[in-house]
Parts: structure tokens; C-alpha cells; sequence
């Protein structure tokens, strides 16, 4: 009897001990992973032609990753809750939650395929690969580096069949982002095929998008100045908080929080013909009062052309700037945002997956009250589409690979990337707008029409 309860708690132990072990097994990440952070840590962030790498390695992994259903249902859950307006999420919010028994993070190490660096001499000086090798291989830990990475499905990821469909992976660069150009480009797909698609044709399937947040500001928490933390310190604009920077939603920061907005092209320049004066007369002339105030109403986009020629699919959904300019009082005056109007829950259209037409939406934005002594008799409203993916002046540099995807050679790969010097927003127009107009005006700019309302 004795020897019947030992041999019993013997194979009871023993199983367990199995049990643990396939467990441990399960999570045990396969790739040979470089777990030292020494390089990461001597970089503030990657340059343009670094970051491109590494979306596109990112792309490729999460293409494979996605054929989990599990991954699949958990992705279209976080990507639905529209954090910032948009069909996106953070990585960085998503990273540590746990899918089918792993972090999502250690999926996507999972899938990496092998990173080798080029046989030949280092491709470009500023090309670091032993970084880039380093953030892949940690993905699952709090690093610096691109804190606004994220996974997007621009428009209608709420029809997404994730329990039957497995989207391709894009990455952005600085070519296909840009509108006015048609770009054709990758997208990975799960069983490692590519399949091609282009900047300016809306795909007709879902498809998950690596790309850069443009809806949220960051502040690194040990190089933030203090009068930055002051005057961006806004409750109701904090999105999260990690080991390394607070994340505030942008739009909320300017339009709520009493931050300041930059300028969109610098000093304006007076117009060689400019509007003729207005009306001598008029119901506000003698009798202005500082509770009269400026408001954007019902701002419609002309076409769908004209909204995807501002902003295509690749990058999600539209960011207005309206900048003010009252240099008819002061000829150099420079211009000054008076609203950031992020397109959330699709205000601007309403689509289907084959079909989009354009909505009205009314921000009942607040501009300021306009004192004619201090303002002068009339304002230019100019509107930009708030483009962080714009340049201004391009250096092209060239770097070559011969990736692997799931241990088959593909081939040499080249890339030609344009690195963003300095950032500018796309001018959509000008209006001007008169202290004598009318109460309810309507204006339209060639991409928009909007009305000022005095209130």
C-alpha cells in the first residue's frame, strides 16, 4: 500500500514537471534573439531610412503572425475602439497584453524572419544594424525608440472578417505617402507571397498598415522641459503613460488645453491682388462687442477626390489645420492656429467598401472675438491638411539587402528613400474673411467649403 501512494505522488510530480515544461516550451521564443540593449541604448531614435526597415521587418512578421484567429479577433477588437478617431492602435499600449498564452510582442518576435546584415561593407553610415537588430529582438520590452509606432486599418476595420480573412501588411515611407504621385508597393501576406498595391487605388479588402501616429504628441519624460510639462501637463489630453513618455492626444492639447500651435509655412506674403475693401458700412461697425466670436461650421470636402488627393488611404483618415492671418494690420504678422480638426468616426465621409462620399461636419470651432482696433478689418483663414509625412527639402539615400522570408531567399532588395529634413503641412487654400460680412457666410477654398458664423 505504501509503495502504490508513493508511486502515485511520484507520477503525479513527474506529470506536472511535463506539463511545466511544454508550457515553457510553448512561450520559448525560436528565433535566435539578441536580447542585449547596449547599442539601442546609445540612440535617441532611427532615421528615416532605419525606421523604413524596420516597418517593413515589422510588416512581414505581423503578416505572418495574423494567420492566428486569435491574433486576428484581438487586433480587430483594439484597432475598433478608434483611440484617437482613427481604425489604429499604439504598439506601445498593446504590446504587453497577452494573446493565446504569449504577449502579443513575443508573437511578433516569434515570426521575424531572419535578420542578416549585408554581406557587403555597412549599406550607409547612418544605417545602424545592430540597433535596428536589437529593437526588433525586444520588442517586448519598454525601449525609446519609435514610441508612435502603430498598426492601422484606415477606414472600415469594424467590417472586417477577422474570423475568415487574413489582411496583407503594408509599411509607410516617405513615397507612397505622398498623394500626388501614384506609387506601387509590397504588401506581405501570410504564407510569405507578396501582393501588389498602389498609393492611390483604395484596396478592396482590409489590409493592416505599419505606419507613424500623426494624432499624438509625445513627451519624453526625462528630456521634457519644464516649460513644456507645464503648458502641455492637460488631463483630459493624456492618452497613457509608460516607462519612457507620456502620450497626449494632439487635437485635445490645442483646441482644449490652451496649448499653442505652430505656423504652417511660415511668414505669410502679402496677396499681389488682394480682395477690395468692404463695405463702408455695417451692422457691427460702432457696436463691437468682445462676446462676438468667430466659429468654423459645417465644413463639407468639395469631392472624394479632393479629400484622397489631401490625404490617401494609407494614411488613414483627414487632419485639418486652419491657421489665421491678420497681416493687413501688421504686414508681418506670422500666423497663429486657431483650430485642429482630426476626422474621427469618418465626420468627413461615409463609406462602404466600395463606395465613399463626402459629409457634412460641424466642429463648432470658437476662432477668438474679433476687435477690429487690435485685428484690423479682415483675417485670411488658411487651411492645411496637417501632414507630418510632408517635406520640404529631400536627401536621397540608397541602401541594399538580401532579405529572407521564413528562411527563403527573395532576392536583393534596394531602397531609395526620400529622409524628411523639415516638416511642412499641405497648403489646401486661402480665404479671407471680413469684419463687415455677414453673420452666416459660406466660403470654399477648392477643397472645402465651411461657413463663419458670428455668435
Amino acid at each position: 500500500m505504501y509503495k502504490q501512494i508513493t508511486r502515485l505522488i511520484l507520477m503525479f510530480f513527474t506529470s506536472t514537471i511535463i506539463f511545466s515544461c511544454q508550457n515553457d516550451e510553448q512561450k520559448e521564443l525560436p528565433v535566435s534573439v539578441n536580447r542585449d540593449t547596449s547599442e539601442l541604448q546609445q540612440i535617441e531614435n532611427f532615421n528615416e531610412t532605419e525606421k523604413d526597415y524596420i516597418k517593413q521587418i515589422f510588416a512581414k512578421s505581423l503578416a505572418k503572425t495574423v494567420e492566428s484567429k486569435e491574433i486576428r479577433r484581438f487586433l480587430k477588437k483594439e484597432i475598433n475602439k478608434e483611440f484617437d478617431g482613427d481604425f489604429n492602435i499604439l504598439f506601445n499600449s498593446v504590446k504587453h497584453k497577452e494573446v493565446d498564452g504569449m504577449k502579443f510582442s513575443e508573437h511578433l518576435i516569434k515570426n521575424l524572419p531572419p535578420l542578416k546584415e549585408n554581406s557587403n561593407q555597412r549599406l550607409t553610415e547612418s544605417f545602424n544594424f545592430e540597433a535596428i537588430q536589437q529593437y526588433l529582438y525586444n520588442l517586448d520590452i519598454e525601449v525609446k525608440q519609435l514610441p508612435l509606432l502603430q498598426i492601422a486599418m484606415p477606414f472600415v476595420a469594424n467590417e472586417w472578417d477577422s474570423e475568415n480573412l487574413i489582411p496583407a501588411a503594408v509599411f509607410t515611407t516617405e513615397e507612397n505617402l505622398r498623394t500626388d504621385k501614384s506609387v506601387d508597393f509590397k504588401g506581405y501576406l501570410y504564407n510569405g507571397s507578396t501582393k501588389k498595391f498602389n498609393n492611390l487605388e483604395y484596396p478592396d479588402e482590409p489590409v493592416l498598415v505599419i505606419s507613424e501616429n500623426e494624432r499624438i504628441t509625445v513627451f519624453d519624460k526625462e528630456e521634457s522641459s519644464a516649460n513644456e510639462r507645464s503648458v502641455y501637463r492637460c488631463p483630459i489630453a493624456l492618452y497613457s503613460t509608460d516607462e519612457n513618455y507620456e502620450y497626449y492626444h494632439t487635437d485635445v492639447l490645442i483646441n482644449d488645453c490652451g496649448g499653442t500651435g505652430g505656423g504652417g509655412t511660415g511668414d505669410p506674403t502679402p496677396d499681389p491682388d488682394p480682395d477690395p475693401d468692404p463695405e463702408e458700412n455695417c451692422d457691427r461697425e460702432g457696436n463691437f462687442s468682445s462676446l462676438d466670436r468667430e466659429q468654423l461650421r459645417n465644413i463639407e470636402f468639395l469631392s472624394m477626390s479632393k479629400l484622397r488627393s489631401m490625404e490617401g488611404w494609407l494614411a488613414g483618415k483627414i487632419e485639418l489645420r486652419a491657421n489665421v492671418i491678420h497681416y493687413y494690420k501688421n504686414p508681418n504678422e506670422p500666423e497663429t492656429m486657431v483650430a485642429l480638426i482630426y476626422e474621427k468616426r469618418d465626420q468627413f465621409r461615409g463609406c462602404s467598401w466600395f463606395n465613399c462620399w463626402t459629409r457634412v461636419f460641424d466642429p463648432k470651432r470658437n476662432i477668438f472675438p474679433w476687435n477690429p482696433e487690435d485685428n484690423g478689418d479682415r483675417m485670411k483663414i488658411r487651411w492645411y491638411e496637417d501632414n507630418v509625412s510632408s517635406v520640404d527639402a529631400k536627401v536621397s539615400t540608397g541602401f541594399k539587402v538580401k532579405p529572407e522570408i521564413f528562411d527563403i531567399s527573395v532576392g536583393e532588395l534596394s531602397f531609395d528613400v526620400e529622409l524628411n529634413i523639415k516638416g511642412k503641412n499641405k497648403l489646401m487654400g486661402d480665404n479671407y474673411i471680413y469684419y463687415c460680412d455677414d453673420f452666416s457666410r459660406r466660403y470654399d477654398n477648392g477643397f472645402i467649403e465651411f461657413y463663419v458664423i458670428t455668435e
